[in-house]
Protein backbone atom coordinates (compact mmCIF):
# COMPACT_ATOMS: atom_id res chain seq x y z
CA UNK A 1 0.00 0.00 0.00
CA UNK A 2 0.97 3.84 -0.09
CA UNK A 3 1.80 5.97 3.30
CA UNK A 4 1.26 9.38 2.48
CA UNK A 5 1.80 12.03 5.40
CA UNK A 6 -0.26 14.72 4.97
CA UNK A 7 1.03 18.19 7.03
CA UNK A 8 -0.63 20.68 8.65
CA UNK A 9 2.51 22.12 9.82
CA UNK A 10 5.91 20.41 10.11
CA UNK A 11 6.44 19.82 14.00
CA UNK A 12 10.25 20.28 13.45
CA UNK A 13 10.09 23.33 11.75
CA UNK A 14 7.55 24.46 14.00
CA UNK A 15 9.71 23.92 17.27
CA UNK A 16 12.78 24.69 15.29
CA UNK A 17 11.27 28.53 14.55
CA UNK A 18 9.77 28.85 18.04
CA UNK A 19 13.13 27.66 19.76
CA UNK A 20 14.80 30.63 17.94
CA UNK A 21 12.74 32.68 19.04
CA UNK A 22 12.47 32.08 22.33
CA UNK A 23 16.22 32.01 22.32
CA UNK A 24 16.31 35.66 21.25
CA UNK A 25 14.05 36.71 23.92
CA UNK A 26 11.47 37.45 21.32
CA UNK A 27 8.33 35.39 22.42
CA UNK A 28 7.45 33.81 25.81
CA UNK A 29 8.14 30.42 25.94
CA UNK A 30 5.48 28.37 23.77
CA UNK A 31 5.33 24.96 25.47
CA UNK A 32 3.95 24.07 28.98
CA UNK A 33 6.30 22.12 31.31
CA UNK A 34 3.90 18.71 30.96
CA UNK A 35 4.35 19.05 27.18
CA UNK A 36 6.73 17.15 25.25
CA UNK A 37 8.61 18.12 22.32
CA UNK A 38 7.41 14.91 19.76
CA UNK A 39 9.37 16.80 16.87
CA UNK A 40 11.75 13.48 16.66
CA UNK A 41 8.85 10.90 16.45
CA UNK A 42 6.98 13.45 13.81
CA UNK A 43 10.80 13.37 11.61
CA UNK A 44 10.78 9.68 11.93
CA UNK A 45 7.77 9.33 10.44
CA UNK A 46 8.11 11.68 7.67
CA UNK A 47 11.12 10.03 6.59
CA UNK A 48 9.74 6.46 6.62
CA UNK A 49 6.73 7.67 4.95
CA UNK A 50 6.72 6.83 0.48
CA UNK A 51 5.35 10.49 0.17
CA UNK A 52 4.35 13.56 1.55
CA UNK A 53 1.85 16.48 1.09
CA UNK A 54 2.73 20.02 2.85
CA UNK A 55 0.36 22.91 3.10
CA UNK A 56 2.47 25.29 1.31
CA UNK A 57 6.18 25.38 -0.19
CA UNK A 58 7.33 27.01 2.86
CA UNK A 59 7.51 23.27 5.03
CA UNK A 60 8.33 21.64 1.74
CA UNK A 61 11.59 23.50 1.23
CA UNK A 62 12.51 22.31 4.93
CA UNK A 63 11.56 18.78 4.20
CA UNK A 64 13.52 18.64 1.29
CA UNK A 65 16.56 20.52 3.27
CA UNK A 66 16.16 18.13 5.82
CA UNK A 67 16.28 15.44 3.72
CA UNK A 68 13.01 14.10 4.76
CA UNK A 69 12.13 12.55 1.19
CA UNK A 70 13.09 13.05 -2.85
CA UNK A 71 11.76 16.02 -4.73
CA UNK A 72 9.63 13.80 -6.81
CA UNK A 73 8.01 12.07 -3.47
CA UNK A 74 6.73 15.64 -1.76
CA UNK A 75 3.81 17.58 -2.88
CA UNK A 76 2.81 21.40 -1.92
CA UNK A 77 -0.84 22.65 -1.77
CA UNK A 78 -1.38 26.10 -0.88
CA UNK A 79 -4.55 25.94 1.40
CA UNK A 80 -7.52 26.88 -1.15
CA UNK A 81 -10.27 29.46 -0.06
CA UNK A 82 -13.83 28.88 0.00
CA UNK A 83 -15.49 29.84 -3.19
CA UNK A 84 -17.46 32.96 -1.38
CA UNK A 85 -13.61 34.83 -0.79
CA UNK A 86 -12.90 34.30 -4.52
CA UNK A 87 -13.24 37.04 -7.57
CA UNK A 88 -14.70 39.58 -5.27
CA UNK A 89 -15.21 43.18 -6.08
CA UNK A 90 -13.25 45.12 -4.28
CA UNK A 91 -13.26 48.87 -3.40
CA UNK A 92 -9.21 49.23 -2.75
CA UNK A 93 -9.63 53.00 -1.18
CA UNK A 94 -10.28 52.36 2.58
CA UNK A 95 -11.00 53.34 5.67
CA UNK A 96 -7.77 53.84 8.10
CA UNK A 97 -7.59 50.67 9.80
CA UNK A 98 -5.07 48.08 10.74
CA UNK A 99 -6.18 44.82 11.54
CA UNK A 100 -5.36 41.65 12.76
CA UNK A 101 -7.08 38.03 12.66
CA UNK A 102 -5.78 34.94 14.90
CA UNK A 103 -5.55 33.63 18.10
CA UNK A 104 -3.46 36.08 20.83
CA UNK A 105 -0.63 33.83 21.47
CA UNK A 106 2.93 34.06 21.01
CA UNK A 107 3.33 32.12 17.74
CA UNK A 108 1.47 34.49 16.31
CA UNK A 109 3.99 37.20 16.99
CA UNK A 110 2.07 39.24 19.35
CA UNK A 111 4.56 40.37 21.25
CA UNK A 112 5.61 42.56 18.03
CA UNK A 113 1.76 44.18 17.61
CA UNK A 114 2.19 44.59 21.42
CA UNK A 115 5.46 46.73 21.45
CA UNK A 116 4.61 48.41 17.96
CA UNK A 117 1.42 49.10 17.34
CA UNK A 118 0.86 52.03 20.35
CA UNK A 119 3.88 53.82 18.58
CA UNK A 120 2.29 53.16 15.21
CA UNK A 121 -1.26 54.51 16.54
CA UNK A 122 0.73 57.99 18.15
CA UNK A 123 2.14 58.55 15.15
CA UNK A 124 -1.21 58.29 12.91
CA UNK A 125 -3.48 59.48 15.20
CA UNK A 126 -6.50 58.87 12.20
CA UNK A 127 -6.49 55.23 12.29
CA UNK A 128 -7.82 52.64 14.14
CA UNK A 129 -6.47 48.87 15.29
CA UNK A 130 -9.17 46.18 14.73
CA UNK A 131 -8.14 42.79 16.59
CA UNK A 132 -10.35 39.49 15.35
CA UNK A 133 -10.80 36.11 16.64
CA UNK A 134 -9.05 36.87 19.83
CA UNK A 135 -11.00 35.22 22.04
CA UNK A 136 -13.70 36.35 24.73
CA UNK A 137 -11.02 36.53 27.29
CA UNK A 138 -8.74 39.06 25.52
CA UNK A 139 -8.93 42.34 27.41
CA UNK A 140 -7.36 45.17 25.53
CA UNK A 141 -6.59 47.31 28.62
CA UNK A 142 -3.94 44.38 29.42
CA UNK A 143 -1.76 45.16 26.06
CA UNK A 144 -2.41 48.18 25.00
CA UNK A 145 -1.96 51.66 26.95
CA UNK A 146 -5.43 53.10 28.37
CA UNK A 147 -4.93 56.75 26.13
CA UNK A 148 -5.09 54.49 23.21
CA UNK A 149 -8.28 52.01 23.84
CA UNK A 150 -10.93 54.40 22.33
CA UNK A 151 -9.33 53.51 19.02
CA UNK A 152 -8.75 49.63 19.02
CA UNK A 153 -12.18 47.29 18.22
CA UNK A 154 -12.11 43.92 19.75
CA UNK A 155 -14.00 41.58 17.70
CA UNK A 156 -13.31 38.14 19.77
CA UNK A 157 -15.19 35.45 17.33
CA UNK A 158 -16.43 36.14 13.74
CA UNK A 159 -17.53 33.28 11.52
CA UNK A 160 -15.65 33.01 8.47
CA UNK A 161 -19.35 33.87 6.15
CA UNK A 162 -20.16 37.13 5.52
CA UNK A 163 -18.83 38.95 9.07
CA UNK A 164 -15.11 37.98 8.53
CA UNK A 165 -15.44 39.12 5.21
CA UNK A 166 -16.95 42.15 6.24
CA UNK A 167 -14.16 42.82 8.21
CA UNK A 168 -11.04 41.97 6.06
CA UNK A 169 -12.77 44.36 3.20
CA UNK A 170 -13.01 47.46 6.35
CA UNK A 171 -9.23 47.22 6.50
CA UNK A 172 -6.45 48.60 5.05
CA UNK A 173 -3.67 46.90 6.38
CA UNK A 174 -3.79 43.23 7.99
CA UNK A 175 -1.02 42.58 10.08
CA UNK A 176 0.45 39.15 9.90
CA UNK A 177 3.68 39.08 12.32
CA UNK A 178 4.31 35.47 12.87
CA UNK A 179 7.08 33.15 14.13
CA UNK A 180 5.67 30.17 12.22
CA UNK A 181 2.76 29.50 10.02
CA UNK A 182 2.39 26.53 7.96
CA UNK A 183 -0.28 28.36 5.78
CA UNK A 184 -1.42 31.28 7.64
CA UNK A 185 -5.03 31.27 5.86
CA UNK A 186 -5.83 35.18 7.34
CA UNK A 187 -3.31 36.23 5.28
CA UNK A 188 -4.92 34.91 2.05
CA UNK A 189 -8.40 35.56 3.11
CA UNK A 190 -7.39 39.46 3.87
CA UNK A 191 -5.49 39.50 0.51
CA UNK A 192 -8.87 38.33 -1.28
CA UNK A 193 -10.76 41.10 0.38
CA UNK A 194 -8.27 44.24 -0.88
CA UNK A 195 -6.36 44.41 2.44
CA UNK A 196 -2.83 44.88 1.97
CA UNK A 197 -0.80 42.71 4.02
CA UNK A 198 2.13 43.21 6.47
CA UNK A 199 3.99 39.85 7.44
CA UNK A 200 6.58 37.67 8.36
CA UNK A 201 7.96 35.87 5.45
CA UNK A 202 6.82 32.07 6.94
CA UNK A 203 3.69 30.34 6.09
CA UNK A 204 2.24 31.63 2.46
CA UNK A 205 3.70 34.93 3.39
CA UNK A 206 7.34 33.33 2.58
CA UNK A 207 6.22 32.80 -0.96
CA UNK A 208 4.62 35.95 -1.89
CA UNK A 209 6.83 38.92 -3.98
CA UNK A 210 7.80 41.93 -1.47
CA UNK A 211 6.72 44.60 -2.58
CA UNK A 212 4.04 43.21 -4.91
CA UNK A 213 1.93 41.31 -3.21
CA UNK A 214 2.53 41.80 0.55
CA UNK A 215 5.11 43.88 2.06
CA UNK A 216 7.26 41.32 4.02
CA UNK A 217 9.54 41.86 7.49
CA UNK A 218 13.00 41.89 6.94
CA UNK A 219 13.89 41.33 10.70
CA UNK A 220 11.38 40.11 13.59
CA UNK A 221 11.60 43.88 15.48
CA UNK A 222 8.70 46.38 16.57
CA UNK A 223 11.17 48.99 14.93
CA UNK A 224 10.63 46.54 11.10
CA UNK A 225 7.17 46.37 12.01
CA UNK A 226 6.52 49.93 12.93
CA UNK A 227 8.20 51.36 10.09
CA UNK A 228 6.44 48.99 7.95
CA UNK A 229 2.99 50.09 8.52
CA UNK A 230 3.78 53.62 9.05
CA UNK A 231 5.09 53.58 5.32
CA UNK A 232 1.94 51.62 3.88
CA UNK A 233 -0.04 53.99 5.98
CA UNK A 234 1.55 57.01 4.62
CA UNK A 235 1.84 55.99 1.39
CA UNK A 236 -1.52 55.46 -0.10
CA UNK A 237 -0.08 54.65 -3.95
CA UNK A 238 2.12 51.59 -2.66
CA UNK A 239 -0.84 50.63 -0.09
CA UNK A 240 -3.33 49.86 -2.83
CA UNK A 241 -0.47 48.59 -5.48
CA UNK A 242 0.25 45.83 -3.07
CA UNK A 243 -3.35 45.16 -1.77
CA UNK A 244 -3.89 45.01 -5.84
CA UNK A 245 -1.11 42.48 -6.42
CA UNK A 246 -2.17 40.13 -3.32
CA UNK A 247 -6.01 40.27 -4.34
CA UNK A 248 -5.03 38.73 -7.73
CA UNK A 249 -1.79 36.54 -6.15
CA UNK A 250 -5.04 34.35 -4.19
CA UNK A 251 -7.42 34.33 -6.77
CA UNK A 252 -5.39 30.95 -8.24
CA UNK A 253 -6.28 29.18 -4.47
CA UNK A 254 -9.61 27.03 -6.10
CA UNK A 255 -10.24 23.76 -4.34
CA UNK A 256 -11.31 21.99 -7.98
CA UNK A 257 -7.26 22.60 -8.68
CA UNK A 258 -6.11 21.58 -5.39
CA UNK A 259 -8.32 18.38 -5.49
CA UNK A 260 -6.79 17.45 -9.05
CA UNK A 261 -3.51 17.96 -8.15
CA UNK A 262 -3.75 15.79 -5.15
CA UNK A 263 -5.21 13.23 -7.44
CA UNK A 264 -2.56 13.27 -9.78
CA UNK A 265 0.26 12.95 -7.42
CA UNK A 266 -1.59 10.21 -5.82
CA UNK A 267 -1.94 8.55 -9.20
CA UNK A 268 1.55 9.10 -9.71
CA UNK A 269 2.89 7.89 -6.58
CA UNK A 270 1.17 4.45 -6.47
CA UNK A 271 2.24 3.76 -9.99
CA UNK A 272 6.14 4.51 -9.27
CA UNK A 273 5.06 1.83 -6.29
CA UNK A 274 3.62 -0.49 -7.75
CA UNK A 275 6.16 -0.59 -10.69
CA UNK A 276 9.13 -1.01 -8.52
CA UNK A 277 7.43 -3.93 -6.39
CA UNK A 278 6.94 -5.51 -9.77
CA UNK A 279 10.58 -5.23 -10.95
CA UNK A 280 12.75 -7.56 -8.76
CA UNK A 281 9.88 -10.07 -9.28
CA UNK A 282 10.17 -10.09 -12.80
CA UNK A 283 13.96 -9.77 -12.75
CA UNK A 284 14.05 -13.64 -10.65
CA UNK A 285 11.29 -14.63 -13.08
CA UNK A 286 14.10 -17.04 -15.09
CA UNK A 287 16.16 -18.35 -11.81
CA UNK A 288 15.54 -21.98 -10.66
Amino acid sequence: FLLVAHSNGLEPHCAELLGAAEAAGRMAPSRRWFQLDQSRLAERGFRIADALVTVGGFDRDYALDRGYTEPQQILAIDNPLPEEYLDLPVDFARPPTIGFCGSWISRKGVALLEAALPSVLRALPEWRLVLVGVGDGFRPEAHFPADLLARIEVVPFAERGTRLRALYQGLSILLLPSVYESFGLAAAEGMACGAALVASPVGFAAGLRDRQEALLLNESSPQALQEAVEWLARDEELRQRIARGGHRRVQSLRWDDSVATVEAAYLRWLADLRGARRRPAEGLSGCH
